[in-house]
Protein backbone atom coordinates (compact mmCIF):
# COMPACT_ATOMS: atom_id res chain seq x y z
CA UNK A 1 0.00 0.00 0.00
CA UNK A 2 3.18 1.81 -0.30
CA UNK A 3 2.93 5.28 -2.13
CA UNK A 4 -1.07 5.81 -2.07
CA UNK A 5 -2.82 8.45 -0.87
CA UNK A 6 -4.51 7.20 2.65
CA UNK A 7 -8.22 8.36 1.45
CA UNK A 8 -7.96 6.23 -1.88
CA UNK A 9 -7.84 3.23 -0.37
CA UNK A 10 -10.82 1.22 0.38
CA UNK A 11 -12.98 3.39 -2.35
CA UNK A 12 -13.88 2.07 -5.26
CA UNK A 13 -10.35 1.00 -7.99
CA UNK A 14 -12.06 3.09 -10.78
CA UNK A 15 -11.54 5.85 -8.46
CA UNK A 16 -7.58 5.59 -7.70
CA UNK A 17 -5.80 7.18 -10.97
CA UNK A 18 -3.90 5.14 -13.06
CA UNK A 19 0.06 5.09 -12.65
CA UNK A 20 2.77 4.54 -14.87
CA UNK A 21 5.27 2.27 -13.89
CA UNK A 22 8.34 3.39 -12.81
CA UNK A 23 11.13 1.20 -10.28
CA UNK A 24 7.69 -0.77 -9.52
CA UNK A 25 5.06 -1.69 -11.12
CA UNK A 26 2.29 0.36 -9.80
CA UNK A 27 -0.34 -1.05 -10.87
CA UNK A 28 -3.40 -0.59 -8.89
CA UNK A 29 -4.26 -3.50 -6.55
CA UNK A 30 -7.78 -4.77 -5.54
CA UNK A 31 -8.64 -5.63 -2.01
CA UNK A 32 -8.75 -8.75 -0.42
CA UNK A 33 -10.28 -10.05 2.63
CA UNK A 34 -9.60 -13.92 3.57
CA UNK A 35 -8.36 -14.34 0.21
CA UNK A 36 -11.58 -13.72 -1.20
CA UNK A 37 -12.07 -10.05 -3.64
CA UNK A 38 -13.79 -7.35 -1.96
CA UNK A 39 -16.66 -5.19 -3.46
CA UNK A 40 -18.84 -2.18 -2.45
CA UNK A 41 -22.42 -1.87 -2.57
CA UNK A 42 -23.06 -1.56 -6.39
CA UNK A 43 -20.41 -4.19 -6.74
CA UNK A 44 -17.28 -1.89 -7.55
CA UNK A 45 -13.51 -3.97 -6.25
CA UNK A 46 -11.83 -2.01 -3.84
CA UNK A 47 -9.08 -0.27 -3.90
CA UNK A 48 -5.81 -1.34 -1.68
CA UNK A 49 -2.98 0.30 -3.40
CA UNK A 50 -0.21 0.20 -6.27
CA UNK A 51 1.65 -2.76 -6.56
CA UNK A 52 4.88 -2.16 -5.16
CA UNK A 53 6.80 -5.68 -6.98
CA UNK A 54 9.84 -4.46 -9.15
CA UNK A 55 8.85 -3.33 -12.06
CA UNK A 56 8.65 -6.38 -14.74
CA UNK A 57 7.85 -8.90 -12.34
CA UNK A 58 7.70 -12.46 -13.31
CA UNK A 59 8.36 -11.03 -17.15
CA UNK A 60 11.18 -11.22 -19.78
CA UNK A 61 11.52 -7.27 -19.42
CA UNK A 62 13.21 -5.33 -16.22
CA UNK A 63 10.63 -2.40 -16.36
CA UNK A 64 7.02 -1.95 -16.92
CA UNK A 65 4.02 -3.49 -15.13
CA UNK A 66 4.39 -6.90 -13.52
CA UNK A 67 2.54 -10.34 -14.92
CA UNK A 68 0.11 -9.69 -12.60
CA UNK A 69 -0.90 -6.53 -13.71
CA UNK A 70 -0.69 -7.08 -17.42
CA UNK A 71 3.40 -6.94 -18.21
CA UNK A 72 4.63 -8.46 -21.35
CA UNK A 73 1.23 -8.99 -22.56
CA UNK A 74 -0.49 -10.48 -19.78
CA UNK A 75 -3.91 -9.43 -18.98
CA UNK A 76 -4.83 -5.68 -19.46
CA UNK A 77 -2.30 -3.22 -18.53
CA UNK A 78 0.93 -2.32 -20.80
CA UNK A 79 -0.27 -3.53 -23.76
CA UNK A 80 -1.78 -0.71 -26.50
CA UNK A 81 -5.37 -1.70 -26.60
CA UNK A 82 -5.21 -4.60 -24.53
CA UNK A 83 -8.75 -6.50 -23.22
CA UNK A 84 -11.97 -6.64 -24.79
CA UNK A 85 -13.42 -3.52 -25.74
CA UNK A 86 -15.87 -1.33 -24.13
CA UNK A 87 -18.69 -2.47 -26.07
CA UNK A 88 -17.74 -6.18 -26.30
CA UNK A 89 -20.32 -8.70 -26.11
CA UNK A 90 -18.75 -11.59 -26.78
CA UNK A 91 -19.79 -13.31 -23.61
CA UNK A 92 -23.44 -13.25 -24.16
CA UNK A 93 -23.27 -13.94 -27.64
CA UNK A 94 -21.00 -16.71 -27.59
CA UNK A 95 -20.66 -19.83 -25.08
CA UNK A 96 -21.84 -20.73 -21.86
CA UNK A 97 -23.96 -17.74 -21.74
CA UNK A 98 -25.54 -17.42 -25.44
CA UNK A 99 -29.07 -18.10 -26.20
CA UNK A 100 -27.77 -20.44 -28.86
CA UNK A 101 -25.36 -22.37 -26.23
CA UNK A 102 -28.64 -22.81 -23.55
CA UNK A 103 -31.39 -23.76 -27.06
CA UNK A 104 -28.30 -25.82 -28.57
CA UNK A 105 -26.77 -27.69 -26.07
CA UNK A 106 -29.02 -28.26 -23.13
CA UNK A 107 -32.47 -27.48 -25.47
CA UNK A 108 -35.82 -26.42 -24.56
CA UNK A 109 -36.58 -28.12 -21.85
CA UNK A 110 -32.88 -27.37 -20.02
CA UNK A 111 -33.31 -23.64 -20.96
CA UNK A 112 -36.89 -23.67 -19.25
CA UNK A 113 -35.20 -25.78 -16.27
CA UNK A 114 -32.68 -23.30 -15.85
CA UNK A 115 -34.81 -20.49 -15.93
CA UNK A 116 -37.14 -22.37 -13.16
CA UNK A 117 -34.43 -22.86 -10.94
CA UNK A 118 -33.05 -18.73 -10.97
CA UNK A 119 -36.56 -18.16 -10.51
CA UNK A 120 -36.84 -20.69 -7.62
CA UNK A 121 -33.80 -19.15 -6.03
CA UNK A 122 -34.74 -15.71 -5.70
CA UNK A 123 -36.55 -16.37 -2.21
CA UNK A 124 -35.01 -17.75 0.73
CA UNK A 125 -37.55 -21.05 0.80
CA UNK A 126 -36.95 -21.69 -2.98
CA UNK A 127 -33.47 -21.72 -2.91
CA UNK A 128 -33.36 -23.83 0.25
CA UNK A 129 -36.28 -26.06 -1.84
CA UNK A 130 -33.37 -25.75 -4.80
CA UNK A 131 -30.44 -26.71 -2.18
CA UNK A 132 -32.37 -29.80 -0.73
CA UNK A 133 -33.39 -31.15 -4.08
CA UNK A 134 -29.35 -30.80 -5.41
CA UNK A 135 -28.16 -32.09 -1.98
CA UNK A 136 -30.56 -35.59 -2.94
CA UNK A 137 -28.97 -35.62 -6.51
CA UNK A 138 -25.43 -35.34 -5.20
CA UNK A 139 -26.08 -38.57 -2.56
CA UNK A 140 -28.08 -40.61 -5.11
CA UNK A 141 -24.86 -39.90 -7.26
CA UNK A 142 -22.75 -41.08 -4.33
CA UNK A 143 -24.47 -44.23 -3.58
CA UNK A 144 -25.11 -45.59 -7.04
CA UNK A 145 -21.61 -44.67 -7.45
CA UNK A 146 -19.59 -44.86 -4.04
CA UNK A 147 -17.59 -41.82 -5.59
CA UNK A 148 -16.76 -39.86 -2.37
CA UNK A 149 -16.32 -36.68 -4.22
CA UNK A 150 -19.72 -36.66 -4.56
CA UNK A 151 -20.52 -37.50 -0.46
CA UNK A 152 -18.81 -34.17 0.11
CA UNK A 153 -20.99 -32.21 -2.46
CA UNK A 154 -23.76 -33.28 -0.25
CA UNK A 155 -21.83 -32.36 2.68
CA UNK A 156 -21.44 -28.96 1.57
CA UNK A 157 -24.79 -28.30 -0.16
CA UNK A 158 -26.35 -29.15 3.69
CA UNK A 159 -23.90 -27.21 5.32
CA UNK A 160 -24.02 -24.02 3.14
CA UNK A 161 -27.54 -24.17 2.69
CA UNK A 162 -28.20 -24.89 6.22
CA UNK A 163 -30.13 -28.27 5.31
CA UNK A 164 -29.48 -30.05 8.78
CA UNK A 165 -28.78 -27.14 11.21
CA UNK A 166 -27.18 -27.83 14.70
CA UNK A 167 -27.03 -31.61 14.34
CA UNK A 168 -24.86 -34.34 12.98
CA UNK A 169 -25.88 -36.61 10.34
CA UNK A 170 -23.65 -40.02 10.38
CA UNK A 171 -23.26 -41.00 6.40
CA UNK A 172 -21.65 -43.99 6.66
CA UNK A 173 -23.02 -46.45 4.56
CA UNK A 174 -25.81 -47.13 7.37
CA UNK A 175 -26.35 -43.67 8.03
CA UNK A 176 -26.88 -42.37 4.51
CA UNK A 177 -30.11 -44.85 3.39
CA UNK A 178 -31.58 -42.99 6.55
CA UNK A 179 -30.75 -39.31 5.74
CA UNK A 180 -31.31 -39.91 2.06
CA UNK A 181 -34.76 -41.14 2.70
CA UNK A 182 -35.51 -38.84 5.51
CA UNK A 183 -34.90 -36.14 3.30
CA UNK A 184 -36.67 -38.10 0.16
CA UNK A 185 -39.90 -38.21 2.25
CA UNK A 186 -39.43 -34.47 3.72
CA UNK A 187 -38.87 -33.06 -0.20
CA UNK A 188 -42.09 -35.20 -1.19
CA UNK A 189 -44.46 -33.69 2.33
CA UNK A 190 -43.60 -30.14 0.96
CA UNK A 191 -44.47 -31.04 -2.88
CA UNK A 192 -47.46 -32.27 -1.38
CA UNK A 193 -48.31 -29.20 0.75
CA UNK A 194 -47.11 -26.28 -2.14
CA UNK A 195 -49.07 -28.42 -5.36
Amino acid sequence: MADAPEDLIGTPISDAPKRDPDSHCNGRRKQRQDGELVEDDDGNYLFAGYCQLVAGWGTDDDEGRCRKHGGNGGSGGAREGAGAPEDNTNAADHGAYSDKFLEGFVGDDGKDRIEEGYELSETPEGAKKQARFMAQVALEKFRVTGDERFLRRYEQICDKAGIFPNEEVDLNHNGIETAFMGNLKQYHEEDDVDG
